[in-house]
């Protein structure tokens, strides 16, 4: 597999941090049309509510009320790098993000465990002060996931970071959530939510 996946990866999952807020695309929480024979259903975790959304061809996922796609220039600052997510959801503050992308990048179902290994050597060489929370493998509505969360450290705070990845026709799909450590107590579990609410029809 080539390394290209694992930087396409790394630049998906970790953000700068910033708390900076975003310019809003839409206010539409999903920032796609809701499906009506959505296999999810919206569900509360804590106080946040979670909306059934189709945020690209193929892709169930649960996205909080009231989150927007984040502009242009606003992922540009909060994944500065390159081949940095083509679409990323956020709440007004900047500090909360689900980033998705299906890359063009070529990878088979039976690439998924070399995938991990190249994504976790890469961040624990990266990030060596990172805490690890999990590391290893997940399946979801049938599908294998390769599977990743740890907290990493950005200029000026902590920021949780949950990825996960698959093969989605043929292509890595990608999909993270991160928060900034201020906001963690309430929001890591749904996060957990969110990540495993993925659901991806070939």
């Amino acid at each position: 597999m080539h390394r290209l996946l694992t930087v396409a990866c790394l630049t998906i999952l970790l953000s700068t941090g910033c708390d900076s807020p975003s310019k809003p695309v839409s206010n539409n929480s999903s920032g796609a049309a809701q499906q009506s024979t959505s296999r999810l259903q919206q569900s509360t975790v804590g106080n946040v509510k979670l909306k059934p959304s189709n945020p690209i061809p193929g892709l169930e996922l649960l996205i909080p009320d009231g989150f927007s796609e984040m502009d242009e220039s606003g992922i540009a600052i909060k994944y500065p790098a390159g081949n940095r997510p083509t679409l990323v959801y956020t709440d007004a503050t900047g500090a909360i993000n689900i980033a998705i992308n299906h890359t063009q990048n070529r990878m088979l179902p039976n690439e998924l465990k070399q995938l991990h290994q190249q994504l976790d050597t890469s961040i624990r060489q990266s990030q060596p002060n990172a805490k690890w929370m999990f590391s290893g493998f997940q399946r979801y509505h049938g599908r294998e996931w390769t599977q990743l969360e740890f907290q990493s450290h950005a200029v000026d705070t902590k920021i949780h970071n949950m990825m996960t990845a698959t093969s989605a026709h043929g292509r890595m799909l990608v999909i993270s959530f991160n928060c900034t450590d201020k906001y963690a107590g309430e929001w890591l579990n749904v996060g957990r939510e969110i990540i495993k609410s993925a659901i991806f029809t070939e």
